[in-house]
């Protein structure tokens, strides 16, 4: 009777932690999704400063979001639009898919 109580105590705890576990898995925000909530004064483009606002996976220095800022806006409006926003990330998947490089067997 007690292996009985701690098997369905334990199966209990097991499916608890389950849930638990999927409730706190945050699902990435599209890029749409990260636009706009880096648009903070909502005019629909990216200034440098609210491009620079955002973050990344890794520090980055001010020089090099500038240079991405650059790169992304195509246009040079000196600011970036949700287009150019997107096809930057288009790209960005692109070249993270093959970088040329073979694996070791």
């Amino acid at each position: 009777m007690t292996k009985l109580k701690f098997s369905v105590l334990v199966v209990c705890l097991f499916a608890f932690a389950q849930m638990n576990a999927q409730d706190t898995k945050r699902e990435k925000p599209t890029p749409a999704e990260r636009f706009a909530n880096l648009d903070t004064n909502k005019d629909g483009v990216l200034n440098l400063e609210e491009f620079s606002a955002q973050k990344g996976k890794k520090e980055t220095t001010a020089e090099d979001q500038a240079e991405r800022f650059a790169k992304m806006d195509t246009d040079t409006s000196g600011s970036i639009s949700q287009e150019e926003f997107l096809a930057a990330g288009k790209a960005d998947k692109k070249g993270k898919k093959g970088n040329g490089r073979k694996r070791r067997k």
